[in-house]
């Protein structure tokens, strides 16, 4: 089964804005790929379930609003500490909600990949699949490595005891003879946004 932790607790701080809360094609920023999981999960072409992390309050309504059983909003209380401890709320949430089984498989998404679409996604996860991988992530033309990145239950502990701003990409490169590196999907699907411009480049690129 997969666990789906999607991040969207950021403050945005290079956006001049709320950029997850910001209209993109029509939508909050922050749903766009949620809605794509959400679409996966409900209709079974993806066994999961999916915990959202976040510190905004219609993020949480949304959520909320959706009444599937299959996701979980939970508050991070302290934000500032920087993505581990959103890492490590979403986490600790999927695991009450139930144990971690060690065919399971945590994978991490970020809420400002709205380019990122439920098809690219499931390639990720077959391709993972097809590969045994217990520890993987996506990676661009570039070489520059990236989310959604999944893991095994045995890195768990080290996802834990991330601090600060380290988020799971730390521990990818700490075990890199490991990692299954994905690069079926095109550059734009992959990069985050930080910017006004940046998200309307990334829709036009995407024909949007």
């Amino acid at each position: 089964m997969y666990r789906f932790i999607y991040l969207a607790a950021g403050f945005s701080r290079r956006f001049g804005g709320n950029k997850l809360l910001t209209d993109c094609g029509g939508k909050p920023m922050f749903s766009r790929l949620l809605m794509e999981l959400l679409d996966l999960t409900v209709s079974g072409e993806a066994e999961a379930d999916i915990t959202a992390v976040t510190q905004y309050e219609e993020i949480l309504a949304w959520c909320r609003e959706k009444g599937e059983e299959c996701l979980t909003a939970v508050v991070n209380p302290d934000p500032g500490r920087g993505i581990a401890s959103s890492l490590r709320c979403g986490i600790e949430a999927a695991a009450q909600k139930r144990a971690f089984h060690p065919e399971d498989r945590l994978v991490c998404f970020v809420a400002d990949q709205p380019a990122l679409t439920g098809r690219e996604v499931l390639a990720f996860l077959k391709a993972c699949e097809e590969n045994g991988a217990r520890l993987a992530c996506c990676g661009d033309s570039e070489g520059e490595l990236g989310n959604p990145c999944l893991f095994a239950p045995e890195y768990v502990p080290e996802l834990l005891a991330l601090q600060g701003d380290k988020g799971g990409k730390r521990v990818i490169l700490k075990h890199m003879e490991d990692v299954f590196i994905f690069r079926g999907l095109p550059d734009g699907a992959l990069r985050d946004i930080d910017t006004l411009a940046g998200m309307t480049e990334r829709l036009v690129t995407r024909g949007e």
